[in-house]
């Protein structure tokens, strides 16, 4: 077992990119996994039967804030409190476990019988099998998320990414099996999603059993202190649900299947982003808690400086995804789908502002603010399912789009100022506004190769390759890329001091020895 002083010794970096790295390809095969196979989705579903399968899922979504609690967030949290006792965590993870168990089942059968006629109607679909695997799959996928939790705090990132990688074969094996061999349509794609779901549970459960970390025991202090924290968090889990789903339903609602279906697909491609986001918090959320935990006065420098890499990297992977979107759609997509190229970028640069606002809340989640944050997932809520009501009826998917990019940077900018209070994190301002112009150069190029010398698809992908490079090589040689040099080359630099501004000298960067 891996206590947190281990956790959080050597290089940041190093163990970012090793553990990183494989819940990334991960999280790309399972959560992106919709993502990778499109081509084949969209090639054997209409737009209108695809709209099926993600309304169902979002469906699902909402379903899974209520059949979990999402008890797995306080496993997290509270994994540090044991200190690795053994006969404790077993306590802990037993309780969340049977307590999950029970209530998750109460509360899917409540699920199923609260939305069957309702959802069954708006889709035009019967409710079986339809809404019942809707309802059964959060069930298993909450299940999994909790056992997960507790890898992930052990850092063993092998093991949740061969779970992932299983349940991605098997959910793929089955979907695309059913696709081809049947024409029960969007039901193919919810079989994959439970046979992926199941497959993952018996690999984490039965480690879990045999590592003796599951029991009969439980302890109703630890299952006081979890709902206490996770439930503080519903709201905001709840409101990240209308933030983030319920405008697929909205636009079947208020429009039509099919538009809902070219959306979803492109939010499957602006999502990626997101998908890097997560992956990476996997692995960095234990190790902030654990700093804090240690000694947050000299630790934070370190949370900077992982800042400001941080929010370069997720900058210009919205960039690349964004330019290279129209080229993605006819290369991989049906062409029935070809109107959802202009709300990738749209959706991707709104994950950007979804990336940043994780960076404070999960700051914020250490204080145990949950609250606090809750009311920043409400105020997204209303002002994203205002937004969508007002203008999706008039606009569709692009309003959608839109929509979900203004609430994001609201509240992102809410959670920046909340951070600023509990937790001040230095940002050095002039070297991200360096990496902007950058890129504001680089579309400036994009555009005259588009609209100056009308290029045709494959000489201007090649010219969009090159500005990438380019893009890379004078970030490399800005003030970012002089940091990141001295964070590879492990050079000795300044220690940041004890006193925190709330941003950075214009002329200095945040210097410690090691991200």
């Amino acid at each position: 077992m891996q206590n947190s002083d281990n956790i959080i010794q050597g290089s940041h970096l190093k163990k970012i990119v090793r553990h990183g790295l494989l819940y990334m390809v991960s999280s790309i095969l399972v959560k992106a996994g919709h993502a990778i196979l499109l081509p084949i989705y969209t090639y054997y579903l209409d737009p209108a039967e695809y709209a099926v399968f993600s309304n169902l899922m979002a469906i699902g979504a909402v379903a899974a804030v209520f059949i979990s609690l999402y008890v797995d967030f306080a496993y997290v949290r509270l994994f540090f409190d044991t200190h690795d006792e053994p006969r404790k965590l077993k306590r802990l993870f037993s309780t969340l476990f049977f307590f999950s168990l029970s209530w998750g089942t109460i509360a899917t059968v409540g699920a199923f019988f609260l939305v069957r006629n309702q959802t069954a109607q708006l889709l035009l679909v019967p409710w079986y099998p339809h809404i019942l695997l809707a309802c059964v799959i959060p069930l298993v996928t909450q299940m999994n998320a909790l056992a997960a939790a507790h890898f992930r705090s052990q850092h063993r990132s092998g093991t949740v990414s061969g779970a992932t990688l299983l349940g991605f074969i098997s959910a793929a094996v089955v979907s695309v099996g059913l696709l081809s061999l049947t024409h029960i349509g969007p039901v193919s794609l919810l079989w994959g999603a439970l046979a992926g779901a199941c497959v993952i549970w018996l690999w984490y459960y039965g480690m879990l059993v045999r590592e003796k970390v599951v029991g009969w025991c439980f302890s109703f202090p630890f299952l006081k202190e979890a709902l206490v924290y996770s439930l503080g968090l519903l709201p905001l889990t709840a409101s990240a649900w209308v933030s983030g789903q319920l405008d697929k339903l909205l636009i079947t609602w208020f429009k039509a299947l099919a538009e809902s279906g070219v959306y979803s697909v492109a939010f499957e491609l602006g999502r990626i982003l997101n998908l890097f986001v997560m992956s990476l918090f996997m692995v960095y959320t234990p190790m902030m808690f654990a700093m804090l935990k240690e000694d947050a006065r000299k630790n934070v420098g370190r949370i900077e400086q992982f800042q400001s890499f941080y929010f370069h990297i997720i900058i210009g992977m919205a960039f690349v995804i964004s330019i290279f979107s129209p080229e993605i759609f006819h290369l991989f997509i049906a062409q029935k789908y070809y109107a959802g190229i202009s709300l990738v970028p749209v959706i991707a640069f709104a994950f950007v502002f979804g990336g940043i606002r994780k960076l404070y809340a999960t700051v914020i989640y250490y204080h145990k603010l949950t609250l606090l944050i809750s009311l920043g997932g409400i105020m997204q809520a209303v002002i994203s399912f205002g937004l969508n009501v007002l203008l999706i009826p008039h606009f569709g998917g692009f309003a959608a789009a839109w929509s979900k990019l203004i609430s994001m940077i609201l509240v992102a900018g809410y959670f920046y100022l909340l951070c600023a209070k509990y937790e001040p994190l230095r940002l050095n301002w002039r070297a991200l506004a360096t990496t902007l112009s950058i890129l504001g150069a680089c579309l400036a190029l994009l555009g005259l190769c588009v609209y100056g010398l009308h290029l045709s698809f494959w000489p201007l992908a090649a010219a969009k390759g090159a500005i990438v490079v380019l893009a890379l090589a004078l970030t490399w040689w800005s003030r970012f890329g002089a940091e990141l040099r001295r964070v590879l080359t492990k050079k000795k630099v300044e220690q940041a001091p004890a006193v925190r501004q709330t941003s950075l000298p214009e002329d200095s960067m945040n210097q410690i020895d090691e991200v």
